[in-house]
């Protein structure tokens, strides 16, 4: 590799290297980005003939801010998603399936681990759904590792592939499509690896009550005591009251309402050749049928709906910041030069060694997975690796990040089963690669069918 073309490079890697650390020290990702972008200015100017001049940085740069902050449809299913949560159409989900089967202890685990893969899928954030549904779970079963496991892999697995995730709108920008487009061309897998996950979750919960861990009647008792409400949430009747079946379905049919239209809606439009389901209707839809079964006061829809959008907008400003130094980077040819080293090689080789780098980067500096896409993806871009390939180096990327101690939904995890962030790591050491594998696995079926 010739001296310009290792100058090229070494923006990128000096960006990788800070936020990666060394023994436990590590640079804030902006700041990162700004000395790897600060970099690739300097050589630009000194050693590659790509002087780059104040209105380009300026141009490319708040490029990636607009470029992202002007994704929609990202910014309305999520805000839509937490008006639902907040309204308590997830809480109550969880409630009705703690009332049908409450004799049945694996399945209810089973489906609150559903509960935690759609209710993150349909916000496009982890931590915050971790936060009310994993103490559902500790106090329903307590610790199991392999219901933590199921959790863990469920998790990142949605909001990875997610149409309302930083995430998803970092892909699709950098893929040049929709974000929708790349939502639905990945659901498929992700619902795999939501069975996969909850699969090992209802295993390791009914080994648990064959081998007597499980006392007899906690579901019951979760059933009948408190739950913590979100200050924010509907004042309601207390749990502890046996409220009619009817009155519990009505309570969670906004949830249940909400993934129906995520995951048919596009499937109606097809089949009825009409655009009905859009970023606005289906949004539109939910508020009304949520503020209609919760009884929420018009005043509380403006108010709920708009602090709904405040954690994903922050993570997309985060993303696009981020962005923006990636673009100056891009200026100076660093990733054409990182891809012009990959095309001989073939697809799915490449495919997979990005997965699995993807994993390995994902562990150190997992804290935010959107940096690491951002600094992964651009590369398979220019290579020509297609865009299907994409959300398999995601999972990668983000079943990594599940093994980090500076990730925030292992923090989530520890808070919901009160443990401490290594007993979390630890528990979700054997399983991370199990789910990598898979990964992989889908992957190659995934190029084999196209």
């Amino acid at each position: 590799m010739a001296l310009e073309e290792v100058l090229r490079v070494v923006p990128l890697v000096v960006i990788l290297l800070m936020a990666i650390g060394w023994r436990g020290k590590r640079a804030q990702v902006q700041v990162a980005g700004f000395t790897g972008a600060l970099l690739a200015i300097i050589f630009g100017w000194l050693f590659l003939d790509k002087p780059l001049t104040i209105p380009k940085i300026t141009s490319v740069f708040v490029g990636g801010i607009t470029g992202i902050l002007g994704i929609a449809s990202v910014i309305i299913y999520a805000s839509t998603a937490m008006f639902v949560a907040t309204a308590g159409g997830t809480r109550a989900f969880v409630e009705l399936i703690q009332r049908i089967f409450k004799k049945r202890i694996e399945v209810v685990v089973g489906l609150m681990v559903f509960t935690q893969a759609a209710a993150v899928y349909m916000a496009g954030c982890g931590a915050a759904n971790t936060l009310i549904t994993a103490p559902l779970i500790y106090s329903t079963v307590g610790w199991i590792p392999g219901v933590v496991a199921g959790l863990s892999i469920v998790s990142p697995t949605s909001w990875t592939t997610s149409p309302s995730s930083a995430e998803s709108a970092v892909t699709a920008k950098i893929a040049g499509i929709e974000v929708p487009v790349y939502a639905d061309m990945m659901r498929p897998f992700t619902f795999f690896m939501w069975a996969v996950g909850i699969a090992i979750a209802v295993y390791s919960t009914r080994r648990a009550a064959q081998r007597g861990l499980i006392r007899p009647g906690m579901v019951e008792a979760q059933a009948a005591s408190p739950i913590q409400q979100n200050p924010a949430q509907v004042a309601s009747a207390a749990v502890g009251e046996e409220k009619p079946l009817s009155t519990m379905l009505l309570r969670a049919f906004p949830f249940i309402f909400f993934l129906i239209m995520i995951v048919l809606g596009p499937a109606i439009n097809q089949i009825t050749k009409q655009t009905i389901f859009t970023i606005i209707s289906t949004p539109f839809l939910v508020i009304i049928v949520t503020a209609l079964c919760l009884k929420v006061h018009p005043n509380k829809i403006g108010e709920w709906l708009i602090e709904g959008g405040r954690t994903i907008l922050w993570y997309l400003f985060y993303a696009g910041f981020f962005l923006g130094f990636i673009n100056i980077i891009a200026e100076i040819g660093t990733f054409t030069t990182l891809a012009n080293l990959v095309r001989a090689v073939p697809l799915q080789v490449v495919v997979v060694a990005a997965i699995i780098i993807g994993f390995a980067v994902g562990v150190p500096a997992g804290a935010y997975t959107v940096m690491v896409m951002s600094l992964i993806l651009p590369v398979l871009k220019e290579a020509g690796i297609p865009i299907w390939a994409f959300g398999f180096v995601n999972y990668g990327i983000a079943y990594g990040a599940m093994i980090s101690p500076v990730q925030i939904n292992v923090a989530a995890t520890a808070h919901g089963f009160k443990t401490e962030i290594p007993k979390v790591i630890k528990n979700n050491t054997p399983y991370m690669p199990i789910a990598l594998v898979i990964a992989i696995v889908l992957s190659l079926i995934a190029g084999a069918m196209r």
